[in-house]
């Protein structure tokens, strides 16, 4: 805010509070717009790549998705080796389901489970634990909002050979992306091969 010179040295007049509220609208813009952006990642329009591309990574041996969720996706291991209620075949068991019951949007500005889902595939729970969490509280006001570190998505001890495998098959199909944009195909083609072959109840 700043000062007005004139007769109401200290107010506001009509021109100047116009500013503020197009300031103040241009911010909140800004904020959804960044927001929005934070949660974009490249995907691929070929499905059937996709499916493929998602197998490969759930799949991999030892250090894949299946190692914790299992092949079906109906169980998660504790600490202990006791089996959570949280499958991921069943969106209502997911943590981001307390953030938003919300499962997909064609709105980009809509905070959905499938937008944290493939924001914590590409980031892993300790880069989206420190990067996106303290945006989602600002924009949701809850404060529960944090995943185990042991939720690694794509970047498990095979992340390179993944990498360099999966940039192979983009290459045949003839499709070119940079290293990051490889990484949102990675994560985008997990997060298709869940919902497509093992969500069997979104919400």
């Amino acid at each position: 805010m700043h000062r007005v010179e004139g007769r109401k040295r200290l107010g506001l007049d009509a021109v100047n509070i116009g500013t503020l509220v197009f300031a103040f609208l241009v911010a909140i813009f800004l904020n959804h717009s960044s927001f929005a952006q934070s949660l974009e990642y490249r995907t691929i329009k070929d499905t059937n790549l996709q499916i493929e591309i998602g197998l490969r990574l759930f799949n991999q041996p030892t250090d894949g998705c299946w190692s914790c969720h299992g092949t079906d996706a109906k169980s998660l291991k504790s600490r202990s080796g006791d089996i959570k209620a949280i499958r991921l075949s069943d969106p209502s068991t997911w943590r981001s389901h307390q953030i938003t019951k919300i499962y997909d949007s064609d709105d980009a500005a809509q905070l959905t489970q499938s937008a944290i889902a493939i924001s914590l595939i590409r980031l892993g729970a300790d880069d989206w634990n420190r990067d996106l969490a303290p945006l989602i509280r600002a924009k949701t006001g809850t404060t529960e909002i944090f995943f185990d570190e042991r939720m690694i998505g794509i970047h498990s001890a095979y992340l390179k050979k993944n990498e360099r495998a999966i940039a192979r098959m983009l290459n045949r199909a003839k499709i070119r992306a940079s290293r990051d944009e490889i990484l949102d195909i990675m994560a985008t083609s997990v997060f298709q091969y869940l919902s497509d072959e093992l969500v069997v109840n979104e919400n």
